[in-house]
């Protein structure tokens, strides 16, 4: 049986471990800079995933955000924190419509939930059958789809720029689109800690 000052400590560890993860990967959703990020969240950290989650998801809603697992084993949560509202304009753009088409997403659906969906299938089928890595996650996440395309073409070689991802297209927009999301991580740094 824990006592109290044993619980607290680990309640403590593992809020920090929370907001660690939010300031780090979630500020730019959380500042509706970007659509989407990705969280993954190691369960060794953590009590109980499920209301590790739930208290993440209570942080996102207080933002305008949600959370989805899209993938989860014995060691890690994989997590998709996303803005519906920007990530729905970013998947109603016709471009990112025919590109996710290609990869078996139902997108003139409009339905956040289906891609999500199907994201999380693909990404599992990554995970535990060895199928090639769902990069066209970058779209969701809100990458230009120049970026997305160049960065499968080319295999992760060839890029332009590389900051927060590896640009093909416009550095110009990705510098300062990597500006924007630094500046987010700074501001999550000090609010979080």
């Amino acid at each position: 049986m824990k006592d109290g000052r044993t619980e607290h400590r680990s309640f403590c560890s593992e809020e920090r471990y929370l907001t660690r993860l939010l300031a780090e990967h979630g500020m730019p959703v959380l500042l509706h800079i970007k659509p989407a990020s990705t969280i993954m969240a190691y369960k060794k950290q953590m009590g109980d995933s499920s209301v590790f989650t739930s208290g993440l998801q209570k942080i996102a809603e207080e933002f305008d955000c949600r959370i989805s697992v899209l993938y989860e084993n014995n060691a890690l949560l994989f997590l998709m924190l996303y803005q519906p509202e920007k990530l729905r304009t970013t998947l109603k753009l016709d471009k990112n419509r025919q590109f996710l088409c290609k990869y078996g997403y139902q997108i003139w659906q409009d339905s956040i939930d289906a891609c999500i969906y199907t994201l999380s299938g693909r990404y599992r089928r990554y995970k535990e059958q060895g199928e090639g890595f769902p990069h066209e996650i970058g779209i969701l996440l809100g990458y230009p789809i120049e970026d997305v395309e160049g960065f499968i073409k080319n295999k992760g070689e060839n890029y332009l720029f590389r900051g927060c991802w590896k640009v093909y297209g416009n550095v110009e927009q990705a510098k300062k689109m990597f500006e924007q999301i630094r500046f987010a991580r700074e501001i999550g740094k000090k609010i979080l800690s």
